[in-house]
């Protein structure tokens, strides 16, 4: 072939690439140009095969039903028209047996979990609606025999009977800051993932609740700027080795109208992060775990108050994770998830026999237990086994027989079971693929498709988006995954300035091959500006074992930043990556990480973007932080020796701190602290705050705005 004839395929070559059309901020933030279907509201009723929607149109609304499997309309289970009174809810649940309904209005986000709202409870065959209480209310919950709902007031519990429309108070020491009833505290609720504090047994008889007394707990404060006089916000917040609130389990007897507080028998200072009925609604199971959380005990307890029965423990010499993965089935057995093998796996606990049986193992991890079905002798969960870098679906039977792969297709699959477990819906997604959504029976066989990103995923080749991949470094002996998104018209012979994006916390992974949404679209953004993006999976990850998971434990964040540093000096030294021009970003761990490497690793790093970061242990909470770093009384090196705050006048690189002035979790303070001290150490940087924006800082124009600075910073410093 002559020198023309391929300066002809060569041109010809470079036109194709050039004709990709560019995309911008706006198109990832304010236009619908990679906008996706969902299924919406997608609540399955107990028979298997229809689910419910909450319809609104012209003022009007409906809970309407339809087909599982076909998605066609039934009919109405009830309407706007079925009352005269004029209601406008914005969620709804159904009863257990569902002959009723509960819906809220007005609904009023606290934290990250809690809300209040105005409740009431509708009976679905006479259509009677009956408003719960004249003010907002917390954690409705309709007993069995919808005799009476149980609720939270102003941190008291009442029981509203629903046919003599009497309420009764159960407590009445609830104050604010001070006395927390049927709820649970602050933290509990970030770092255990909940926030209803109160349960009924089986027959409706006893409600079983938590009792908080955080008056020894110090109060955190911020101010909110919505007036002339700023309001100010106060609640109480552990930090690390501080004072925790004192917790109790109590059981109220309807009948008797009592209640009694169990003797738990143990010292004050430890968790109750679960509280779950049993089968037998006269015991209650406790799961218990210590202060320094590396001894866990599930307790049975009975409604009489008799001192409780140990019935299982587990003891580590870092921590003990703790679940929502424990499933009573009949009379004496449960099942569990331990990593006491290594590896996050199944267990049978047979309790009226005290023997144990190990239903999954291996060097891979159950993730979720996502159902177990009496009638079939089936468990369901999600797991590794496939691939560190995907989520996939199993089942298997109680005996620990009969394993099978529900969706073998390569990427991440998101599952939810509906009720009676007869279906599935799976979110499956890839790096490059927007989800899609099916509806697939529980052996794994497609019944429909729910929603169709097929157009979106399509979009993304018509546009300026990069070129993905996943690979795996060897740094610090340890072989780490990542992710790399090269420009669209990525040339070997140049050399391309490098952004690495980490969050790099304890389990949790941001190499996978699952959709990130805007991340995602952002990431390709900046690609298709001239930069390669990548991301790495520092030790102290999920889905590789205990040991690599808990390598991390009483030095956070010190083999994270030794994993970072050392991944962007072997990609600084591809041949076509730009050693000196080598960024990164993270965004609460992730921007605690970024300024320990641009603090720790100055020469590694010319510029690094933190959002919402942690700048000193000392500031965050004690469940979170004592976790990983035990308490500083015990362990003030740890603390101190990698909180970036120490370290700020090693500082070169160019540095972007943000944070949301009203973020209930990792505080305005961190920021403002960080930069105290680069300000006495004469060091250079940025900063944005965003007022009013809690720790996900959105809200109105607020990420488009967000996304735009930091892209400005990239462009302006790397």
């Amino acid at each position: 072939m002559n020198k023309i004839a391929l300066l002809l395929i060569a041109l010809l070559g470079h036109t194709l690439r050039a004709q990709k059309t560019p995309f911008n901020l706006q198109d990832i933030f304010a236009r619908p140009t990679f906008s996706m279907k969902s299924n919406g509201g997608f609540n399955t009723m107990n028979d298997g095969e229809r689910y419910t929607t909450l319809e609104k149109k012209n003022g009007a609304w409906a809970i309407n039903s339809y087909g599982i499997t076909d998605q066609k309309l039934i009919g109405s289970i009830v309407t706007s028209e079925d009352f005269d009174e004029k209601y406008t809810p914005a969620n709804y649940e159904f009863t257990g047996d569902e002959k009723h309904i509960l819906i809220y209005e007005e609904t009023e986000k606290i934290y990250r979990r809690s809300f209040k709202s105005l409740a009431y409870v509708i009976n679905i065959e006479n259509k009677k609606i009956t408003k719960i209480s004249d003010t907002k209310i917390m954690y409705p919950s309709i007993n069995p025999d919808n005799s009476a709902v149980a609720y939270v007031q102003e941190n008291n519990i009442y029981i509203l009977d629903l046919q003599s429309m009497k309420t009764t108070a159960v407590t009445s020491d609830g104050r604010k800051n001070e006395i927390i009833n049927g709820a649970v505290d602050w933290v509990y609720e970030e770092e255990f993932g909940m926030s209803t504090g109160l349960w009924w047994n089986s027959s409706g008889t006893h409600l079983a609740y938590y009792r908080f007394d955080e008056r020894a707990v110090k109060e955190f404060s911020m101010d909110v700027f919505n007036g002339l006089y700023p309001k100010q916000e106060s609640w109480k917040y552990p930090k690390a080795g501080e004072d925790n609130s004192k917790v109790d389990v109590k059981i109220y007897d309807r009948v008797k109208s009592l209640s009694i507080t169990l003797d738990l028998k143990s010292e004050r200072d430890q968790y109750i992060p679960r509280i779950e009925w049993t089968n037998n609604p006269e015991i209650i199971s406790i799961q218990r775990l210590n202060r320094l959380q590396n001894h866990w005990e599930l307790l049975f307890c009975n409604t009489s108050g008799t001192p409780p029965e140990v019935i299982l423990e587990e003891k580590n010499n870092t921590y003990v994770e703790i679940s929502d993965n424990l499933n009573f089935i009949g009379d004496h057995r449960f099942f569990y998830t331990s990593e006491k093998s290594g590896f996050n796996h199944i267990y049978c606990y047979d309790f009226s026999k005290k023997k144990e049986k190990a239903l999954t193992y291996g060097d891979w991890e159950v993730l979720n237990v996502v159902a177990t079905d009496e009638s079939s002798s089936t468990i369901y969960y999600t797991s590794s086994e496939e691939s560190v870098l995907e989520d996939h679906f199993y089942s298997i039977s109680f005996s620990g027989n009969k394993k099978k792969a529900l969706c073998p297709e390569p990427g991440n699959h998101q599952i939810t079971m509906t009720n009676g477990n007869k279906y599935f819906i799976d979110r499956h997604s890839g790096f490059d693929m927007a989800p899609n959504i099916y509806l697939r029976s529980s052996d794994g066989v497609l019944k429909t498709m729910l929603a169709d990103n097929s157009k979106t995923t399509e979009s993304f080749k018509k546009y300026q988006f990069g070129a993905s991949s996943f690979g795996k470094v060897l740094v610090n002996g340890s072989e780490l995954n990542y992710w790399m998104i090269k420009p669209y018209n990525f040339d070997s012979s140049k050399k391309y300035p490098l952004f690495m994006h980490t969050y790099g916390g304890p389990g949790h992974n941001t190499v996978t091959n699952s959709y990130g949404y805007t991340n995602y679209q952002w990431h390709n953004y900046l690609s298709s500006l001239g930069y390669i993006v990548i991301s790495v999976d520092n030790r102290g990850t999920l889905k590789r074992g205990a040991d690599f998971k808990k390598s991390t434990y009483k030095k956070l964040g010190k083999l994270e930043h030794l994993d970072q540093s050392a991944a962007a000096e072997y990609f600084g030294n591809l041949p076509y990556i730009d050693k000196d021009r080598i960024g990164i970003w993270g965004w609460s761990f992730g921007g605690y990480l970024t300024s320990l490497c641009l603090t720790k690793s100055p020469n590694t790093f010319k510029m690094g973007i933190a959002v919402a970061p942690v700048t000193n242990w000392r500031y965050y909470d004690n469940i979170y932080t004592e976790r990983f770093l035990q308490r500083p009384q015990d362990n003030p090196e740890g603390y101190d020796e990698n909180s970036p705050i120490n370290f700020v006048d090693q500082m070169k690189g160019k540095y972007l701190i943000v944070h949301g002035t009203a973020d209930d979790n990792v505080h305005y303070q961190n920021s403002v602290e960080m930069v105290e001290a680069m300000i006495q150490s004469n060091v250079s940087f940025d900063s944005e705050f965003y007022p009013n924006k809690n720790h996900g800082i959105y809200g109105g124009n607020t990420r488009y705005h967000l996304y735009q600075k930091l892209t400005d910073f990239v462009v302006q410093n790397l």
